[in-house]
């Protein structure tokens, strides 16, 4: 019993960095993608 909890706590520990590293990725796309809207936008002002 103990030793499939801390089976579990590793194959837990295992994975949370690889959800985190997810995050941060659709995080950083989504900055991304905000800056480019915000250049196009300024871009598109001054031309008027």
């Amino acid at each position: 019993m103990q030793r499939k909890d801390l089976m579990e706590n590793v194959y837990q520990s295992h994975q949370s960095p690889r959800k985190i590293r997810e995050k941060l990725s659709t995080l950083l796309t989504l900055l991304a993608l905000l800056v480019l809207i915000t250049l196009i936008n300024q871009c598109l002002r001054q031309e008027q």
